[in-house]
């Protein structure tokens, strides 16, 4: 007769199960059909970890194909990015991403452009929250998924820390322009980057 549906999800998968009534017994059988895609997209929404995830995947994505992926660790990196995001966030494999880019960011130090170190540190408050909540899991030992709670929790906990970090950089690098070779047209890097602007736009 009537088909009843029970949604079951979890931190990277979701199903629906239909029960049906069997041709062949008339016994109602359960089998499992995929939630449709507006389930899947109000999933999605609840869950900002998942959405954080390809978003900042994409942007992963986009640095490492420019920068060119040529050695063993640059395949690792691109691997673990495309994983984090066909995972949904997944603790285990976004950490494992988390680590790799943080590495890639530190390695050129002290040859490197300060948001490099910038990404590394606001990608370590992430890593160090999903894994203060891994660590908090029942027993006291590692868990290898979290509750939709608990990633709420961790990205809402990395977010603070972020906006500190963010607040904190910006400030810092306002304070240090505030010399007299910024501040001289003749000396300052702002002169060509303005010229450029205007050499660039589009003429009225």
């Amino acid at each position: 007769g009537g088909q009843l549906t029970v949604c079951y999800s979890c931190s990277h998968s979701q199903w629906g199960y239909t029960r049906q009534s069997s041709s062949a017994t008339g016994n109602p059988a359960t089998t499992p059909s995929p939630l449709t895609t507006y389930d899947k997209r109000r999933h999605m929404a609840r869950d900002g970890l998942a959405a954080f995830s390809l978003l900042w995947a994409a942007q992963q994505a986009l640095i490492l194909f420019y920068t060119g992926i040529a050695s063993p660790f640059d395949r690792l990196q691109a691997l673990l990015v495309a994983a984090s995001a066909l995972s949904s966030g997944w603790p285990p494999v976004l950490c494992a991403a988390l680590a790799v880019r943080i590495y890639a960011n530190c390695e050129p130090w002290p040859n490197a452009w300060e948001s490099h170190f910038w990404c590394a540190q606001t990608d370590a408050a992430l890593l160090l929250s999903l894994v203060a909540q891994l660590l908090s899991g029942s027993g006291g030992g590692l868990s290898i998924s979290l509750s939709n709670a608990q990633r709420s929790f961790a990205l809402r906990d990395a977010n603070r820390v972020v906006r500190w970090q963010l607040a904190f950089f910006y400030s810092s690098a306002a304070l240090f322009k505030l010399n007299s070779s910024f501040l001289d047209h003749r000396y300052s890097c702002a002169s060509p980057y303005v010229a450029q602007l205007l050499t660039a736009s589009p003429s009225p």
